[in-house]
């Protein structure tokens, strides 16, 4: 497996569970995860890698897209420190800007 590709899975897991914990915690409601994309965006300002999960769960959960990131955002536990940050853009993105002092380590 690529260096990219397990950053893309971790990153896949910190949104899951994020959101799994926001459901449990009663601030959303929704059946399923639907399938969603992590990528590289083509524009560096936008971070080292996107997520559009959001806008997917937007009508099931009845909330506007950017609500449910802000709410993804606020429930991310990454006790790895692979993020230096993340940030809310556009109709509901979520950028991930990774931390460089993981690859040292």
């Amino acid at each position: 497996m690529s260096i990219v590709n397990s950053i893309k899975d971790e990153i896949r897991q910190l949104v899951e569970n994020a959101l799994l914990s926001a459901r449990h915690d009663q601030k959303i409601n929704f059946g399923a995860i639907p399938e969603f994309t992590v990528e590289v965006p083509r524009e560096k300002a936008h971070g080292d890698f996107a997520v559009n999960l959001a806008m997917l769960l937007a009508r099931e959960a009845k909330m506007p897209p950017r609500n449910i990131a802000q709410l993804i955002i606020d429930s991310i536990r990454d006790k790895n420190g692979l993020l230096a940050r993340t940030e809310l853009a556009g109709p509901g993105f979520i950028n991930f800007f990774l931390d460089t002092k993981w690859i040292y380590e």
